[in-house]
């Protein structure tokens, strides 16, 4: 404070004032550089508000110099608007003695600016006269840093908001295998964005290279009737597609990108503002989102983020939907001859044999093998081949569309199969099946050449031989094996030709012997990654060491022991081999993973679940280097409890694979329920891959699919050198098969690891 010796001290104080002793004079000049210190500005008024002393930042702050601030009010340096306040808070201070504070804006006299100031008062005795000493912080810095805590409060929970948007749209779609199914859960999700009240979702149509209206919210009726349909050029819709960006417009009367139609639509119903997000993959136009405002609605960069976010989101999901469909047609169909496949087949013969049981009558199935038929192809080309294929099939189809209900399927490269529902006796079906293979011995004429083609049949007959379509292929398969050996040309199916029904029996019986006595052991099969070309795990494959019949593959024994009770045993018995085998690699330090083999039956016992996690437990071994892994075919409709089996599995940690993808109806459908973490595409694409183009482009399609599923892919069957560079360049993760090592011992894959 400006303290000077007779100066700035009240008036009956001043005049008495007597010159200081020089120790007197340091303490005040002491006490003076102290307050000076102080980072405010500090004062000493009276009861009246007048102003006894202060330090230097009043002068410098008001603008005012020592001699006029000399007994003046405080208030006159304080805003008009908060003098009553302040002279408020003065007077209690005084009468009660408490101290007290306030914010105050305080002026200059140039009245350049007026800054906020906390202001702290309390009362002193000043020979005997009550006085307030204060101080005034500057609260500007203090105010700045406050408006930026709000801005940056209000941006993040913008950005939380939109971040539970995004999440809550992806959770939507990955349910989604349907375009309706995406358009409701976008329409959900941007109604429940609090910026969006009127919007609508376009997809583009490529033969007419025009925007349809697909789903909207907030349009009236005659809105979507007359805007159901954009332009792709002329619009602001085209520009968002071509510029690959958001496209937006404030001033939707003045703005020559709008179709003018649609500018017309928009002004009639007060709409000022627009923005179109565009769907694109790959820079290929899928439709867009088109959102309309009343006025501009400054729309921030977060927000102006999640729009986009959510327009990628949209597009991907749109793009595995089409891929989903491509995958169901290229499943279902054969892209060669346009016949309907084997998938087909299976889905629809449960409605036959539903029929059958119903009307008491039987249905055949012949199934025709062309011979001779890799000859053609090996010495003339696959071009022929396909060529000649595609007329047998015209030729074929010709003949049974002149039946009662027949079909004609292609179910591999030279085998055909004909379905006759409806049959009564067995000479008919003879006489076509003759009829047929007459047909064939007409020459063919294809790429200037004259080929002649023969074929056996084997038949049988439904619910006679069996009542499901898997059956029914192995009782005529064994049947046309018959006609093959015997020169026959046509066999029908009967018991008599079936010479494994005996064994079957024997082995039957021995199963439960051979689990007690353990005659089971493992082989197994590394699993190359193709990115590293390491050896990153091993599928577990169970032989059965038989005293007679020698070393037998689970095709011999597995779907018979899936007909007992032993299946549970021997599944126990074969993760504790392979549990114990993989506990002996960790202790060795080699990291690798163990894929077992998944009966359906397992799925409907849950001592299964407790035993692996038992073992898992007590060997201390890590879930996720358990892979279980199921054939495609066992999991179509199992029940909720199996589901519910498979969902625990995965909250292990234990990784689920779908062994044998794409060999039935059920495949996509799968994908919708399971956590799946593995797709093992089936050997019957991947052989083919390198002779097919049909084959490669499904094999590429999964691939795709399950990478943008987050799964990884696993190819099975893997016999060829040029086969295996071929699924390195479409981006599969693994292979296995005996082109790079067959499934052996473990003392065997040890020297064969040492080696390679």
């Amino acid at each position: 404070m400006n303290l000077k010796p007779g100066e700035n001290m009240p008036e009956n104080a001043s005049s008495q004032a007597k010159p200081a002793a020089p120790k007197a004079l340091g303490q005040q000049l002491t006490y003076q550089q102290v307050l000076e210190s102080i980072p405010g500005i500090v004062f000493l008024i009276d009861a009246k508000g007048r102003l006894l002393a202060w330090n230097r930042n009043l002068e410098e702050f008001a603008g005012i110099d020592h001699e006029a601030l000399t007994g003046i009010d405080l208030t006159e340096v304080v805003h008009p608007a908060d003098r009553v306040n302040i002279q408020k808070k003065s007077r209690a201070i005084l009468r009660s003695g408490h101290p007290d504070s306030a914010e105050v804006r305080l002026v200059t006299r140039r009245k350049q600016r007026s800054p906020i100031f906390m202001v702290h008062g309390s009362r002193v005795c000043l020979e005997g006269k009550k006085c307030i000493i204060g101080i005034a912080l500057d609260q500007s810095a203090v105010k700045v840093v406050e408006q930026e805590l709000a801005l940056a409060r209000k941006m993040l929970m913008e950005r939380n908001e939109s971040l539970r948007i995004i999440n809550q749209l992806h959770h939507r779609l990955q349910r989604c295998h349907e375009v309706d199914c995406v358009l409701q859960a976008t329409l959900t999700t941007l109604k429940e964005y609090h910026r969006l009240s009127r919007f609508g979702i376009f997809l583009y149509t490529p033969e007419t290279r025009n925007f349809s209206l697909a789903a909207s919210h907030g349009f009236d009726i005659a809105m979507s009737r007359e805007g159901a349909l954009l332009p792709s050029s002329g619009s602001l819709t085209g520009v968002a597609l071509t510029q690959g960006g958001l496209a937006f417009s404030n001033n939707i009367g003045l703005d020559p990108r709008l179709d003018p139609r649609v500018r017309q639509i928009l002004l009639e119903r007060g709409i000022e503002a627009a923005l179109v997000i565009p769907l694109l993959h790959a820079s290929r136009p899928l439709g867009s989102l088109n959102l309309i405002f009343d006025k501009d609605p400054h729309l921030s960069e977060n927000e102006l983020n999640t729009l986009l976010a959510i327009g990628a989101a949209v597009s991907n999901s749109l793009v595995n939907v089409q891929r989903l469909k491509e995958l169901q047609i290229q499943s279902y169909q054969d892209k060669l001859t346009g016949l309907p496949k084997r998938l087909l087949l299976h889905e629809q013969f449960g409605r036959i044999a539903d029929d059958m049981e119903a009307q008491s009558w039987s249905t055949a199935l012949l199934l025709l093998n062309l011979e001779h038929f890799r000859e053609i192809n090996h010495n003339l080309g696959h071009a022929v081949g396909d060529s000649l294929l595609r007329h047998i099939a015209l030729r074929l189809k010709a003949l049974v569309d002149k039946t009662q209900g027949g079909r004609l399927f292609r179910l591999d490269g030279a085998e055909f199969l004909v379905l006759l529902p409806e049959v009564t006796a067995i000479e008919p079906i003879m006489d076509f099946a003759q009829a047929l293979l007459d047909t064939l011995n007409k020459p063919f004429e294809t790429s200037s050449l004259h080929l002649e083609v023969s074929g056996n049949i084997g038949i049988t007959i439904a619910p006679r031989d069996g009542n499901d379509s898997r059956t029914l292929l192995r009782c005529a398969d064994i049947a046309l094996s018959d006609a093959r050996q015997q020169a026959r040309k046509i066999s029908l199916y009967s018991r008599t030709l079936d010479h494994h029904t005996g064994e079957h029996r024997n082995l039957l019986v021995e199963i439960g012997h051979a689990i007690r006595n353990k005659n089971f052991c493992l082989h197994y099969q590394p699993q190359l990654d193709l990115g590293n070309n390491r050896v990153v795990g091993f599928e577990a494959l169970v032989r059965w060491q038989h005293p007679r019949l020698g070393l037998l593959l689970p095709a011999n024994f597995l779907p018979l022991t899936e007909m007992t009770e032993d299946i549970h045993r021997l599944s126990r018995e074969i993760l504790h081999l392979g549990l114990t085998e993989l506990r002996r690699w960790s202790e060795s330090g080699q990291k690798y993973t163990l894929s077992l083999n998944l009966s359906a039956r397992n799925l409907q016992d849950e001592r299964y679940l407790d035993d692996l996690a038992k073992q898992l437990r007590e060997g201390g071994l890590p879930p996720e280097a358990i892979e279980l892994e199921i054939i495609e075919s066992a999991l179509a409709g199992q029940s909720q409890n199996s589901i519910r089996l498979l969902a625990r599995l995965h909250e292990l940690g234990i990784r689920l694979a779908i062994d044998s993808f794409g060999a039935t109806h059920s495949s996509l459908a799968l994908l919708r329920h399971l956590p799946v973490t593995t797709l093992k595409i089936d050997q019957s694409f991947i052989q083919g891959i390198t002779e097919h183009k049909e084959d490669a482009v499904i094999v590429r399609s999964t691939i795709d699919l399950a990478h943008n599923l987050g799964m990884r892919v696993v190819a099975k069957g893997v016999e060829q050198s040029e086969t295996l560079n071929l699924l390195r360049d479409m981006g599969c993760d693994l292979i296995q098969g005996n082109h790079y090592c067959p499934p052996k011992p473990w003392r065997e894959i040890e020297r064969w690891l040492s080696q390679t």
